[in-house]
């Protein structure tokens, strides 16, 4: 049993390594904004980092509260006063009975001024739940991601967001319960990008701490924003925003706040280019 563990772990670093040895910071790539090429990138050595960039990532539990009650307004206004320019929200309702039939993204997002999509994770008739962004800069594509599952129906979406440093592909995220399915969810994520130059960023609720073996891969490869901070309830460091292909995070940190029982987990972020 143990041989057979250590096979099965080894082939996962093997490939995580395989996966992102494109996606390795600082990168020499262009990055295109359209069909023109975007606006230049700060050099390495800049102590002078402009063109920033807030995202946020923020498992509002379909606005329930540590009271208990429902209530979105309290979720729009943490968004509104973090300033966050992109945001990945997990657990988000459409039209559910919990949540008062409200379809709680675009609320959300017609108060804040800004676009949105959604891909569901589980639907009961025209009930929805799953994952949602938010930007203040346009959505150019949008992609469903289904992740293989042993519990609980998961997904992840992908967008392409035309910002002020280009185009930046995000991913938002909610990963499983078991070690088993997170591997393969993080394994899909990796196949699924795997050919992707444009600067990325992976966001959401990983459901798993630093010191997990598989958060330390990732780790490894990709820059964390890691707050060293509870972003739940229960005192643990699960929501995490990671970035690559010559995206620089530059500092982060939590929000506290009711409004959930995660906290919301903030980045700043710039372009970095080497010459």
């Amino acid at each position: 049993m143990k041989s057979k563990l250590f096979c099965k772990r080894f082939l996962f670093v093997v490939l995580l390594i395989m996966l992102t040895s494109s996606f390795f910071y600082p990168s020499t790539r262009e990055t295109k904004k359209g069909s023109e090429k975007s606006m230049k990138l700060v050099s390495a050595s800049s102590s002078d980092f402009n063109n920033l960039l807030e995202v946020m990532t923020y498992n509002i539990r379909h606005a329930r509260g540590l009271d208990g009650s429902v209530d979105l307004n309290r979720i729009t206004t943490v968004i509104e006063d973090s300033g966050a320019e992109i945001v990945g929200l997990q657990e988000v309702d459409r039209f559910h009975i919990r949540s008062n039939m409200v379809d709680q993204i675009e609320e959300i997002a017609d108060r804040l001024n800004m676009h949105w999509a959604f891909v569901p994770s589980v639907q009961f008739s025209f009930m929805e739940y799953g994952n949602a962004i938010l930007s203040r800069y346009p959505i150019v594509n949008t992609e469903m991601i289904y992740l293989a599952n042993d519990i609980e129906d998961r997904s992840a979406i992908l967008v392409d967001i035309e910002t002020p440093l280009g185009i930046i592909k995000i991913i938002n995220v909610h990963f499983g319960l078991t070690f088993e399915e997170k591997e393969s969810q993080i394994t899909q994520i990796l196949l699924h990008i795997q050919n992707i130059e444009q600067p990325i960023i992976i966001m959401g609720d990983f459901n798993m701490t630093s010191d997990n073996t598989l958060m330390q891969d990732l780790a490894h490869l990709w820059q964390s924003s890691r707050t060293d901070s509870p972003t739940v309830l229960s005192g643990l460091e699960i929501d995490y925003i990671f970035a690559n292909n010559g995206l620089l995070i530059l500092d982060s940190w939590t929000i506290e706040s009711d409004a959930s029982d995660h906290l919301p987990v903030v980045a700043e972020i710039s372009a970095i280019q080497m010459y």
